[in-house]
């Protein structure tokens, strides 16, 4: 530890004769003298500051022109995402339209089901029926599995589809 203090001293020119000695009896402070030596010969270049900033500022990089802002427009490709939402729109609405409502009545048990026109269907025990509830409007049919009694809404008609054949029902009972 007391040569790396006595080096220290002697490189800020600060050594005691005494650190001296203990310096010279070291035998890697002869590598310390040439490398002192050396790096006193050494000259450094002189820099100009102002005129480093000012070429510094000169360059493209400080001088970029500001960007004018442009009015956004409505292009092409924006068209068309907008019509492919469109599309998936209208697609998903006509698909969720044709999923058909399934019903089918517990064992030993009967249960009655309400249509979106009021009629009533009432199921014996484990008949199935399936039905379009959102596209009910335009394509009025009821798959029937079993066996069921129906209460139709008077002026209303729709047909019941049975692996035996088609029915219209109307209004009266049957």
């Amino acid at each position: 530890m007391e040569t790396k203090q006595a080096l220290e001293k002697w490189l800020n020119n600060e050594a005691t004769p005494a650190e001296m000695q203990v310096l010279n009896a070291w035998p890697d402070f002869d590598s310390y003298k040439k490398i002192d030596a050396h790096t006193k010969r050494m000259v450094l270049p002189e820099h100009d500051i102002t005129s480093g900033i000012k070429a510094l500022r000169d360059t493209p990089l400080f001088n970029k022109p500001q960007k004018q802002k442009r009015p956004k427009v409505v292009t092409m490709p924006m068209l068309l995402k907008i019509a492919a939402i469109f599309i998936l729109l209208a697609g998903s609405t006509v698909f969720v339209t044709t999923l058909p409502t399934n019903i089918q009545a517990p064992i030993a048990s009967i249960q009655t089901i309400e249509l979106p026109d009021s009629s009533k269907i009432t199921l014996k025990e484990n008949a199935r029926i399936s039905y379009k509830k959102y596209g009910w409007p335009f394509n009025r049919e009821v798959t029937l599995e079993g066996e069921a009694y129906f209460e139709v809404a008077k002026g209303n008609t729709f047909t019941v589809l049975t692996p035996r054949g088609k029915r219209e029902c109307s209004w009266h009972l049957f």
